[in-house]
């Protein structure tokens, strides 16, 4: 059953510095396994969205450990202000 994993979270540096930054994240999730599609959104009160497709839990767990241990140092990460983040995962349905 594909996963969306909605994370919500707060940066310390400036918007276009975080976005510049995700591209690193973007080819490393591109290269995981069960991997659908990802959006990153903005919210009004400075707070961020990010939106990911899996092709199943599995997959979306095995790439949070692994973002973990592999790109925990990458400007995108550290832009991220960790006492902010919530992650969430649930079954994606989509309207045919």
């Amino acid at each position: 059953m594909p996963i969306l994993e909605h994370v919500t979270f707060s940066i310390r540096v400036p918007t276009q510095d975080f976005l510049a930054a995700n591209a690193q994240i973007d080819t490393w999730l591109a290269a995981r396994p069960g991997f659908l599609f990802r959006h990153l959104a903005s919210k009004d009160d400075g707070s961020w969205i990010d939106l990911v497709g899996w092709a199943n839990l599995d997959a979306a767990q095995a790439a949070a450990k692994a973002l973990m241990e592999e790109l925990m140092d990458a400007p995108a990460m550290q832009a991220i202000d960790p006492a902010t983040i919530v992650m969430t995962h649930a079954q994606l349905h989509v309207a045919r």
